[in-house]
């Protein structure tokens, strides 16, 4: 990250330290920083695996079956600067904390990856001080790397509403 914070991943299979030809899932969570109860339900996840693996047929073959990665905190700095500007909860800072050069901080990191990037202004801004600021170019902040070079087969998001399976569109 800008600020120098480390992004962990976890993966859970029955060979976590073997890249297997198998399908490969990522769960992401507190990409933008305000949404402080995500990386709960990912660890939640991750518990509900290695708790029922060896009881639930489903689960064991689950993990036998995937490479099932998890990236609990996406956007550490903004996550922390939400913990300094307000210490006892409710911090709304999104962005991460890079700095702009015009004086303003943060690219929103979910309007940060290269499908689509700055298609047009309505999902994001190309307003550096605009909370949805997708950054001056496509993957041009740190963030997304770790999701990105994992190359998952489908993502699960559960910051999203309705915590869709996003899977990947193949290259044109």
């Amino acid at each position: 990250t800008y600020e120098g914070r480390p992004i962990w991943a976890v993966k859970i299979s029955d060979n976590p330290n073997v890249d297997e030809d198998e399908p490969e899932l990522l769960f992401t969570a507190a990409i933008h920083a305000r949404e402080v109860i995500t990386p709960l339900t990912v660890f939640n996840i991750m518990d509900y695996l290695c708790w029922y693996y060896e009881y639930l047929p489903e689960v064991k073959a689950m993990v036998d079956d995937r490479e099932i990665w998890f990236i609990p905190m996406c956007n550490p700095d903004g996550y922390y600067h939400n913990e300094v500007i307000a210490p006892t909860g409710g911090g709304m800072w999104r962005k991460n904390r890079s700095p702009n050069g015009d004086g303003s901080y943060g690219t929103d990191l979910n309007r940060n990856f290269g499908y689509m990037w700055g298609y047009d202004d309505f999902g994001s801004s190309p307003a550096p001080d605009a909370m949805t600021y997708r950054g001056a170019a496509p993957f041009s902040e740190g963030e997304p790397e770790p999701a990105i070079g994992s190359s998952p087969i489908s993502w699960l998001w559960p910051a999203l509403p309705s915590s869709l399976l996003l899977s990947p569109v193949p290259a044109a």
